[in-house]
């Protein structure tokens, strides 16, 4: 299995952004996670304009989900965070993002064996 990239590694302009963003807000907790988010899976919608992914298995309590609309200059940014962590990045029409989501998880996903568990659907 390919281990999951980072974001401030994959796309580093994207985490700065995040950062600031969150910072702006005043939620430096999460802030602080921006560049050592792992991209674990983008979203399976498959809309051409959506460039969202996983960072973190889901929960099975939806309740415990707090998501967090960003102020972002371009398209659409929300992140949802539970028990302080980022979980998921919402990104829509975001064309910067999408081409290097859309090179990362092709990859990630034809790595991984036919027979292996996906890690987003096992529990831990």
């Amino acid at each position: 299995m390919v281990d999951s990239a980072r974001l401030g590694d994959a796309l580093p302009e994207f985490a700065q952004e995040l950062f600031c963003l969150l910072q702006n807000l005043g939620r430096a907790d999460l802030a602080v996670q921006a560049p050592t988010l792992l991209l674990l899976r983008g979203c399976d919608c498959k809309d051409p304009f959506c460039s969202s992914f996983h960072t973190a298995p889901p929960t099975e309590d939806k309740q415990e989900i707090e998501s967090i609309h960003l102020a972002s200059e371009a398209g659409l940014v929300i992140v949802d965070v539970c028990n302080g962590r980022i979980v998921y990045v919402e990104s829509l029409y975001r064309p910067d993002v999408k081409a290097k989501i859309s090179q990362i998880f092709p990859k990630l996903e034809d790595d991984r064996p036919k027979d292996e568990p996906d890690p987003l659907r096992t529990a831990p």
